[in-house]
């Protein structure tokens, strides 16, 4: 299975994180990295600019377990061609996707969409809300909370 995540990775790597959070993390990386699923990651995109921009700021963080989980995954992921696949390019998005990114302020996650939309599952896993009630109902992707996912995971 292919799949897209959002930056609730990076974030629930912070030192800040709640305990929730932390297992939800935890969680879902030793389940993806058990089996043969694969995270499509659309390069550039925020979701790398803050697992970079956080592994750099951690390294001398008093926190180890941050530092730890970015650079497990970091390896164990990003850097192993059979648990990831980068997205570039321009990708065409579907009509629905494109009026819905436009109303509110969902721009910023096209990237998303765009990488979901080179996968075979079109699986989206989020911890944003709104993000979800704004594109549950589109047929084209199938977006999934976190919980809800490792549920079933």
């Amino acid at each position: 299975m292919e799949l897209v995540i959002n930056e609730w990775f990076p974030e629930y790597c912070r030192p800040e994180a709640t305990k929730e959070s932390r297992q939800m993390l935890q969680s879902f990386l030793e389940r993806f990295l058990q089996n043969d699923d694969v995270i499509c990651v659309r390069n550039p995109s925020p979701f790398l600019t803050k697992i970079y921009r956080y592994a750099k700021e951690y390294q001398s963080h008093s926190d180890t377990r941050s530092i730890l989980i970015l650079s497990r995954f970091i390896k164990a992921v990003l850097l192993n061609s059979k648990k990831c696949k980068f997205i570039t390019g321009e990708h065409d998005l579907d009509e629905v996707v494109l009026e819905k990114l436009s109303h509110g302020n969902y721009a910023s996650d096209k990237y998303l969409f765009e990488a979901a939309v080179m996968t075979g599952s079109k699986i989206i896993i989020t911890t944003d809300q709104r993000l979800y009630n704004h594109f549950r109902d589109i047929d084209v992707f199938t977006i999934v909370m976190l919980p809800d996912f490792l549920a079933n995971y």
